[in-house]
């Protein structure tokens, strides 16, 4: 079924169920006291929030806008983003420079750019009311974005300029396909594909061309690069309280656990991972930081968060 507020509607009946129960279940945890709470040894709760001088952006859930820590401190860079519950901001993306943040627009099913400051937005990918565009990625050397376009149930995966010119095909998929990432060496790109009647997600390599490399084997949720292109850090699950972080060689092989959470994305050089983790009996719910090999869990920010991008 075609999705307008996103992807949520593409999971199994089961999941999206699931999936609204753990909404309301965080929710409900929000107005806990922190007596009402434990603390959660892997993610060091009682511990000062460690120092974090990057720039992270995010989205909160239930609350327009698009969100960004640096220093410690929480911003709101835009307000005016549109939408509400399931249909807020998402999918968003440091251009390669830092200077530009793409994402997904709140009720417009369009992809616009937005200067770090907040200011100047542009809507190169326009959607409508029977076309959905989605996960938008940019090319390393930031003149391309990469989205995918849902219409008429086709799934279509294409590239445009950042100025919304030579928007063109690079694949039709079978399925549900989602969460782009390209190859630091701007020859590929990490597609995520969940066949009709599948129960795992597909983790696909694809070239600009549409030729499919390989696939991975791996069943990942929002995986992404390192910037060295040698290894992919993957969710195995959307759903925050199930969802665990793993890095894998980016053949698909040497597969470890390092983080329980979800949304993860790798520091600027590749050091470092930043996840969302979120328990329904602890109290360190939010943003935390661990070392490449799993290595010094610690927490960087409280609160809910998705769709974490780290420059």
């Amino acid at each position: 079924m075609k999705n307008r507020t996103g992807h949520i509607e593409y999971l199994p009946s089961i999941q999206k169920a699931l999936f609204f129960i753990v909404l309301i279940m965080i929710s409900a945890q929000c107005q806990k006291s922190d007596s009402a709470l434990i603390d959660c040894p892997s993610c060091q709760c009682d511990s000062p929030l460690a120092e974090m001088t990057s720039r992270i952006i995010f989205s909160k859930p239930w609350e327009s806008g698009l969100f960004l820590l640096r220093d410690n401190q929480v911003f709101k860079i835009r307000e005016d983003t549109q939408g509400h519950g399931f249909d807020l901001p998402k999918y968003m993306r440091w251009s390669p420079d830092g200077t530009k943040i793409a994402f997904r627009s709140g009720h417009g099913d369009s992809i616009s750019i937005i200067h770090a400051t907040g200011e100047h937005v542009s809507t190169p990918i326009s959607g409508s009311g029977d076309r959905d565009c989605l996960y938008p990625a940019w090319s390393p050397d930031g003149k391309w974005l990469t989205y995918c376009r849902v219409s008429a149930d086709e799934f279509q995966i294409r590239r445009v300029r950042t100025d919304g010119r030579h928007d063109s095909l690079i694949i039709r998929l079978e399925g549900v396909a989602k969460a782009l990432d390209w190859s630091p060496d701007g020859k590929r790109f990490l597609c995520v594909r969940r066949l009709a009647n599948a129960d795992l997600n597909e983790t696909l390599v694809v070239h600009l061309d549409g030729f499919i490399e390989t696939n991975l084997g791996v069943h990942t949720e929002h995986p992404r690069w390192s910037p060295d292109g040698m290894k992919i850090v993957y969710a195995n699950s959307a759903v925050p309280i199930l969802g665990k972080t793993y890095t894998m060689h980016a053949d698909g092989s040497g597969i470890v656990e390092v983080a329980k959470g979800i949304f993860p994305d790798w520091s600027a050089d590749g050091s470092q991972i930043v996840y969302y983790n979120s328990s329904l009996f602890c109290k360190t719910s939010g943003f935390c930081v661990v070392d490449a090999d799993g290595s010094n869990p610690r927490k960087i920010l409280n609160g809910a968060g998705w769709y974490v991008d780290w420059f």
